[in-house]
């Protein structure tokens, strides 16, 4: 009984081994399709991601700027070059000079300005006799008053006030030379002294005597380049009392005339709003005085320049080729914009008695002839009534309108029968709105800018309010478009 038991189960595990030898194993394709799903639905997020991104960083970014009401001007110092009518004299022969007039008097036709003395032996008798120590009390406290002043007004950045005051005293002292030298050299004329070598000369035609030289006396207007305002520091070269000239040295200077130029290097935009203004007042800031000189403007190689013509003042300047001044433009007050933000439109003028408000929708309407493109329901007796923005009105009522989806010598009806053709439209400047989640256009009233912000007018209607937010870079979008 065992043995066969026992034979029964063995012939039981040979038949189980069997069967498990025939199982194939198939594989699950619905979890290879699912992988691949997915793994297909990660490349295709990181791919839009990936675009995202790039797009984002290379697309420009709106900006929006809060409208403020403030006030603007330019009024900043700058450096001027000084052009006057005037004439270097030479020497015709050598010698040891000596002066009639001192520096910055007028002197008229035939006057007495130098003389020459070729051996020296009036020159040696003059300066033996000079005694400073008899100077009169009204040159001393010319001295002293100078002094006074420097010390008042001197600040350590002011280096040209420093110029100032060394040329005052050595002006004061060359001055006490001159006086009593001429004193000499008139008593010697009169007792008819041996001057043999001496000689005294006059000035051909009259005007304002200086012994200071620059070399940039025959400048022009038309010489006139950047390069002259490389380097704005006064050069000056001093024509001395008893000092010995050769034949062909410079002498003297005259200056010709009271009329003088200030000729100043400016920026774009102030070069335009000179131009606009026609005349500007300016400030010379040596004597602090402010006058309203003849202006005017141009442009060369690229750079800008204003030129303003003075009859007065001239003696303050006479030896100064650089001075400076403040130019006081008009400042103005009203809404500050950015530059970036002013975009120009096309406009068209529309009478008044050719729009109507729709109290429907609160918009603005015309009528114009319907043709069979535009027929449809709003279409009445061969009119139809299309709705426009307004940009701005005149001093009389009548609208400027937005040039989308109109052209020139399209004809336009009033309620009466009367017709009116678009004219061709106007350039206008605005910026872009943006309170009502698109771009609208609003039309602005520049009263002064610089290159940085422009000052409108807060009474322009239809125009800005205070705290409307505008588009700041107003070229990377366009009207009606929606902000984002």
């Amino acid at each position: 009984m065992s043995t066969t038991s026992n034979k029964k189960k063995k012939g039981s595990s040979n038949t189980d081994s069997n069967v498990k030898d025939k199982v194939i194993k198939i594989k699950n394709k619905s979890n290879n399709n699912s992988s691949f799903v997915a793994g297909a639905i990660l490349v295709l997020i990181a791919g839009f991601v990936l675009y995202v991104f790039f797009m984002t960083i290379s697309k420009k970014s709106l900006a929006i700027y809060e409208v403020n009401k403030k006030s603007i001007s330019d009024n900043d110092v700058v450096r001027g070059l000084v052009l006057r009518d005037e004439t270097v004299v030479k020497s015709s022969s050598s010698g040891y000079i000596n002066y009639f007039v001192g520096e910055g008097q007028k002197v008229g036709i035939n006057g007495r300005i130098y003389s020459l003395d070729e051996t020296g032996d009036v020159f040696k008798e003059i300066t033996n006799e000079l005694n400073v120590d008899t100077t009169d009390n009204m040159a001393i406290d010319e001295i002293r008053s100078s002094i006074k002043d420097f010390r008042n007004d001197y600040t350590p950045s002011n280096y040209e006030s420093i110029q100032s005051f060394q040329y005052n005293i050595n002006n004061t002292i060359e001055q006490i030379s001159i006086e009593e030298s001429r004193t000499k050299i008139n008593k010697m004329l009169r007792n008819n002294r041996n001057t043999t070598g001496f000689t005294v000369y006059k000035s051909e035609k009259s005007g304002i005597v200086s012994y200071i030289t620059d070399n940039k006396e025959d400048l022009k207007l038309r010489d006139i380049t950047y390069k002259h305002f490389e380097d704005t520091s006064d050069s000056k070269n001093v024509i001395k009392q008893n000092s010995f000239v050769k034949t062909g040295d410079n002498v003297y200077k005259l200056i010709n005339s009271n009329r003088w130029s200030i000729v100043v290097p400016v920026s774009e935009s102030k070069y335009k709003n000179i131009k606009k203004q026609g005349t500007v007042s300016i400030t010379l800031k040596k004597i602090n005085v402010t006058t309203y000189p003849s202006t005017k403007t141009f442009k060369r190689d690229g750079k800008y320049y204003a030129v303003f013509t003075l009859s007065n003042y001239l003696e303050q300047y006479i030896n100064s080729r650089y001075i400076d001044l403040q130019i006081n433009l008009n400042g103005a007050s009203g809404y500050q914009i950015p530059i970036s933000s002013i975009v120009e439109r096309k406009a068209f003028y529309i009478p008044k008695e050719f729009l109507t408000f729709n109290t429907d929708n609160n918009s603005c309407v015309f009528m114009d002839k319907a043709d069979t493109e535009k027929k449809d329901s709003s279409v009445k007796n061969d009119y139809v009534l299309s709705e426009v923005s307004i940009y701005t009105t005149d001093e009389d009522g009548n609208y400027y309108i937005s040039s989308n989806n109109l052209k020139e010598g399209v004809v336009i009806y009033s309620s009466t029968g009367k017709d009116y053709q678009l004219k061709a439209p106007k350039l206008m400047e605005g910026v872009y709105n943006c309170n009502y989640g698109y771009c609208k256009f609003n039309y602005i009233e520049v009263l002064y800018e610089n290159s940085e912000f422009a000052i409108v007018s807060s009474k322009t209607s239809y125009g800005l309010s205070l705290y409307d937010h505008i588009v700041l870079n107003a070229d990377i979008i366009d009207e009606n478009d929606l902000i984002y």
